[in-house]
């Protein structure tokens, strides 16, 4: 039973962990202009994230655990409480204090696309006012845009972390 019940509220967790690419966004920001994003209307900094169903030490658990760890953070999701590690700082947080949304996103991605994402379009590096290339620019390149999953987590403590993952359908 507390298997089926983990599995319930952790099911996007584990969904995102099990995808080829996970990152977590570390900034967000308006574009000021949409010719030189690639007509993204929003600016996202991302972190590349190493996700595990291994508790990381000093933890051990013999029940399913989930961790994503992006440079000096990790997130740890334990049956009953999720820790947020920022080097040597640890914070606890009961699931019923989290709210966890989970949805889809648009991204324009400049890198290699990860097998297991699912392209919905395509648009360019420098784009003219009509959506075509911006034929003043050199080399402007044709940019996938991808259709990836993302997890909101916040609490009325602070927490505030967005996780964006590859495989938006699995």
């Amino acid at each position: 039973l507390q298997k089926k019940f983990l599995y319930a509220r952790l099911k996007h967790v584990l969904k995102a962990a099990k995808s080829e690419k996970t990152w977590r966004i570390v900034e967000s920001s308006k574009s000021n202009n949409i010719k030189y994003s690639s007509g993204a209307s929003t600016l996202l900094k991302r972190s590349i994230c190493k996700t595990t169903t291994v508790a990381p030490f000093p933890f051990s658990s013999n029940m399913l655990t989930i961790s994503f760890k992006s440079k000096k953070e990790t997130l740890v999701f334990f049956p009953d409480k999720l820790f947020l590690i920022q080097g040597v700082k640890v914070c606890a947080f009961s699931y019923n204090d989290i709210s966890l949304s989970s949805g889809t996103t648009k991204f324009i991605e400049e890198e290699r696309v990860p097998s297991d994402s699912k392209i919905v379009g395509r648009t360019w590096k420098y784009v003219n006012i009509s959506g075509g290339p911006d034929k003043r620019f050199k080399g402007n390149r044709e940019l996938p845009i991808c259709l990836y999953g993302q997890i909101r987590l916040t609490s009325p403590v602070g927490l505030n972390t967005l996780i964006m993952f590859s495989n938006s359908t699995g």
